[in-house]
C-alpha cells in the first residue's frame, strides 16, 4: 500500500509597491494571478488539509483566494510569523512534522525549498507560480518529486 503524501508550495501574487514589507497588499494584477493560481490549482488535484502563509498581508490574501477555490480545509489557514521571509531551512523545519499541505510564501525561500526537496539547488519560482510534490516515507533532501508545476501568464 502507498503512503504518497503531498506539499503543495506556492509563491504569493504580485504586491503593490510599498516601504512597509509586511503590509503589502496585493495589486490589481497579483488578485487577477492569485484567482487564476485558485483554479490552476484546483484543476491540479491537490491533496491538502491545511494552508500556511506568513503574516505578510500578499501571503494570507494569495492563500484566501485559493481557500475559496479549493478544498474543505479542517486545518483552516495557518499564518505563522516563522514564514515570513524565511529560508529554506526555516520553511523545512515548519513543513517536516506536516504532510498534506499548501505552503503560501516568499523568495527565495519557497524557490529554494523546491529544490532542496527534489535535489535541484533552486527552482525559480515567479509570482503566484507554484509547484506540487508528493513523497514517500520521511520528507528530506532529494525525497520529493514534482507532480504539477503551473505559472501565471506573463504579462504584457
Amino acid at each position: 500500500m502507498s503512503n504518497q503524501k503531498q506539499l503543495w508550495i506556492l509563491r504569493h501574487a504580485q504586491a503593490e509597491k510599498g516601504s512597509d514589507d509586511l503590509a503589502r497588499p496585493l495589486s490589481a494584477l497579483g488578485c487577477e494571478q492569485a484567482q487564476r493560481a485558485a483554479a490552476a490549482l484546483r484543476h491540479s488535484g491537490p491533496v491538502y488539509d491545511t494552508i500556511l502563509c506568513s503574516t505578510a498581508v500578499r501571503t494570507w490574501q494569495t492563500a484566501m483566494y485559493v481557500g475559496r477555490e479549493g478544498p474543505v480545509l479542517p486545518g483552516g489557514i495557518v499564518v505563522s510569523e516563522s514564514a515570513y521571509e524565511a529560508s529554506a531551512g526555516r520553511l523545512f523545519e515548519l513543513l517536516k512534522e506536516r504532510d498534506n499541505i499548501l505552503l503560501v510564501g516568499h523568495n527565495p525561500g519557497v524557490s529554494e525549498l523546491v529544490g532542496f526537496l527534489c535535489g535541484q539547488g533552486s527552482m525559480a519560482l515567479g509570482c503566484a507560480a507554484f509547484v506540487g510534490l508528493t513523497w514517500e516515507g520521511e520528507l528530506g533532501a532529494s525525497a520529493a518529486q514534482v507532480i504539477a508545476q503551473w505559472e501565471p501568464p506573463s504579462a504584457g
